[in-house]
């Protein structure tokens, strides 16, 4: 995905929320603690303008903030799970998984994969070839199978 179409993505997910934003807001639109928000406002990681005592930011500088740093745990989990279930048609490791998608690896194996494979949408298996997986966990998407017999 390019900055442009992340930034449009980022947009439209963030289009309920108005130009001015609080911490809180901050908090929800990053789904990130209150108090990590204030150590990143205090520590100016993201912009904003201290008006009587409280924190204003930019819905913009929020974007900024997103597209600068790589942090794309704001984008939804069900994006990221139809992403998932693209380029896993063939085998993929966590780690392939998580730099095609830009996340971390741990949000990517605890919050993406791992929910996936108790759905059944993916499946995960420990590679047992000579390959360079050997010993690997890999993902694959489950496959479809057809319903045979069941038309009368």
């Amino acid at each position: 995905m390019t900055q442009e179409q992340l930034r449009k993505k980022l947009e439209r997910q963030f289009k309920k929320y108005p130009d001015c934003v609080f911490p809180e807001d901050v908090s929800k639109m990053l789904r990130l603690g209150i108090n990590t928000v204030y150590h990143m406002l205090k520590g100016n990681l993201i912009s904003c303008y201290l008006v009587t005592n409280k924190y204003h930011v930019a819905k913009q500088d929020v974007i900024d903030f997103v597209l600068a740093s790589g942090y794309t745990e704001c984008i939804s989990p069900t994006d990221q799970r139809k992403e998932i279930q693209k380029y896993c048609a063939k085998p993929r490791t966590a780690s392939e998984i998580s730099s095609i998608l830009g996340i971390s690896n741990q949000y990517c194996r605890k919050v993406l994969l791992a929910p996936m494979c108790r759905e059944k949408m993916l499946e995960s298996y420990v590679s047992s070839g000579n390959d360079r997986y050997k010993g690997v966990v890999l993902y694959q998407c489950k496959k479809q199978k057809s319903e045979r017999g069941s038309q009368k």
